[in-house]
């Protein structure tokens, strides 16, 4: 399957705050209200989920949401292909994970970003860069939040002030800018 028959079958858009193609595909009827340390108090529906598509090229570019993000691999044009997702700690602590579903080679189908962290991602292959270009490459995942992801909670990150926070991963988070 192409990339674009994944974006046509899913009925996915460009995320334009991000990069990417997405589709929001869940939204509890559930209500929580929850009351900022100001004591402001917003609505909140209790969990949102999504479908989320890189390609060859595509960034999520480095960004933060006010809760957890569970991220998770579903699906990839060849089985060499996952996802680089960095996540960075408020402190600068960083990790790589590598969501896929190739446990053998320390891939995971999971991962939740705690909230308030950095994060970004982007496409690998097991075979290298030059694999990714040469054949349309893509993957699939979805990510889940709790309460619900709002657009007014997403803070887009300055990939260049966020390496300077985690340099042991400064590389890896200016390519997703």
């Amino acid at each position: 399957m192409t990339k674009r028959e994944v974006i046509e079958n899913l009925e996915l858009h460009p995320l334009e705050i991000e990069g990417g193609f997405f589709r929001e595909v869940y939204r509890s009827r559930t209500p929580v209200e929850i009351t900022a340390p100001d004591g402001e108090k917003n609505a909140y529906a209790a969990s949102t989920s999504i479908y989320y598509l890189l390609g060859c090229g595509d960034v999520s570019s480095m960004h933060s949401v006010k809760f957890d993000e569970t991220w998770h691999f579903y699906a990839s044009s060849d089985t060499g292909i996952f996802v680089d997702l960095i996540v960075v700690s408020p402190a600068g602590t960083g990790r790589c994970v590598k969501l896929g579903a190739r446990l053998e080679l320390g891939q995971v189908p999971q991962f939740t970003v705690p909230a308030g962290h950095w994060m970004g991602a982007r496409i690998d292959s097991v075979e290298g860069a030059g694999h990714l270009e040469n054949n349309g490459a893509w993957a699939l995942c979805g990510a889940t939040v709790a309460p619900s992801f709002e657009y007014s909670d997403f803070i887009k990150g300055n990939a260049f002030e966020i390496a300077k926070l985690c340099p042991e991963f400064a590389a890896e988070i200016l390519k997703l800018k």
